[in-house]
């Protein structure tokens, strides 16, 4: 994501931690909002990817329109990707909010969906 630089993660060295693509770098802050609510998340909840810190852009040049749409009122960038982290803070990323299809209320991935039906 080019608003953040070169990464906002790694992984651990000599460490697997399947799916997880690592903990944030330092001086990078990270939450999970509720798409809809716009409420932080605690850990296993699935919502959007927001981060803020030095290597996060403030907005776009010239483009006040685009700023708003990418960031929140508080200025956290919006990814645009689905994730959540676990009790050790290990980001996990599993989809695209575009890709998210609405059911019954809910926010429901289509990995999710295409995890179900192959298993």
């Amino acid at each position: 994501m080019t608003e953040s630089g070169l990464a906002i993660s790694f992984p651990p060295l000599n460490m697997e931690i399947p799916g997880s693509v690592g903990h944030i770098f330092p001086g990078i802050s990270c939450i999970i909002r509720d798409p809809t609510t716009g409420e932080n998340l605690g850990p296993l909840q699935r919502g959007e990817i927001c981060i803020k810190g030095l290597n996060v852009t403030k907005g776009y040049y010239r483009n006040e329109e685009a700023t708003k749409s990418a960031f929140t009122e508080d200025g956290w960038l919006r990814t645009g990707d689905v994730g959540y982290y676990d009790q050790n803070r290990y980001l996990y990323v599993v989809d695209r909010m575009k890709e998210l299809i609405k059911y019954k209320g809910f926010q429901v991935a289509p990995a999710e969906l295409e995890h179900i039906l192959v298993n």
